[in-house]
């Protein structure tokens, strides 16, 4: 579920639910019946991932969408500031302003080894990545140079929000961390 110009938008079992109080919902029927992982809005644009190499995009409202291949495999998206950031399962990330032509960033390096960057998040002009598996994270201020940052505790991170100034990210097991 997103929420952008006065909508919610919501994907699931092949429709696309839109609404703009959260209780009276329309559907449009679309092409694609896929397990939806994030679904994000920004620049006119929604952007549907699945955990794969594969994103979804609509310019209409969720009406039509396009299917688009990646050369990498996402694990998050994000969008703030005019920029759509792709996590990958690599030392890199992903910048797009129209999640069509994505453009590869470096991430920290810390210790070396592949990176898992997952839960992409962006507030208070900040955006952040967590590498699933460890205390190493990411932020950065214009989503295209990033510098280290060490969380309290290590954790498989799953997702990560912003909200009254705070940065919250959720893992399995309950972990949590500010």
């Amino acid at each position: 579920v997103t929420y952008a110009n006065g909508k919610f938008y919501c994907l699931g079992s092949g429709k696309c639910a839109t609404s703009t109080d959260g209780i009276t919902w329309s559907m449009v029927t679309i092409a694609y019946d896929k397990s939806w992982s994030q679904l994000v809005h920004g620049n006119g644009i929604l952007i549907a991932t699945i955990d794969s190499n594969t994103i979804y995009t609509s310019s209409d409202e969720g009406v039509t969408w396009v299917e688009r291949s990646l050369a990498f495999y996402t694990t998050g998206i994000t969008f703030g500031n005019g920029l759509f950031v792709i996590t990958t399962q690599s030392n890199y990330c992903y910048t797009s302003t129209d999640g069509v032509t994505w453009v590869e960033r470096d991430t920290p390096v810390f210790g070396g080894g592949t990176k898992i960057w997952s839960a992409p998040a962006y507030g208070g002009g900040v955006f952040i990545m967590l590498n699933s598996g460890t205390t190493e994270a990411a932020v950065s201020f214009d989503g295209k140079v990033w510098e280290p940052v060490t969380l309290p505790s290590a954790a498989t991170w799953r997702n990560a929000a912003y909200g009254d100034g705070y940065f919250v990210s959720v893992a399995s097991g309950g972990t949590t961390a500010l």
